[in-house]
């Protein structure tokens, strides 16, 4: 087998092979998207730690019927949140609290949809990508150019 005849044939193979990953990946019934998990309940998360007790009451002073918009608290916290130490703790041990995927997804769902992404946190603080829907952060859009 020539040179090109072996480029074209495994560039033949890789695009069969992404092509089916990719319809493996996007075809598939089962899910496993955070969605389809119930977050976890005011008292599933107080039993987990007893101090979110105040962080919960402040959070659900400030979002009354939960953040709808979690992923837009890039600019900073919430200025009712700011210096609230209780929230900040509380909502670290929701991520923090478990190994257990289905446990973790469900404190992830209401560490999003109470509040916890429009807290004050330091740089000391690892909330990793929990306020991100995308996974990591993404740089900003580029300019196209034709």
């Amino acid at each position: 087998m020539d040179r090109e005849a072996k480029k074209k044939a495994l560039q033949y193979a890789a695009k069969t092979v992404l092509s089916a990953a990719f319809l493996a990946a996007c075809g598939s019934e089962a899910s496993t998207n955070d969605e389809d998990v119930a977050p976890a309940s005011d008292d599933e998360i107080i039993a987990g730690n007893k101090a979110c007790n105040e962080g919960l009451k402040k959070l659900k002073e400030v979002f009354p019927s939960g953040d709808k918009q979690w992923y837009s608290h890039f600019k900073g916290p919430d200025p009712k949140l700011k210096g609230q130490k209780a929230v900040t703790a509380c909502c670290e041990s929701m991520l923090k609290a478990t190994n257990d995927d289905d446990t973790r997804l469900k404190k992830l769902g209401a560490f999003r949809n109470d509040g916890c992404c429009a807290a004050e946190y330091t740089a000391k603080d690892d909330i990793g990508t929990a306020c991100t829907p995308w996974g990591p952060p993404v740089p900003p859009s580029m300019k196209w150019v034709a």
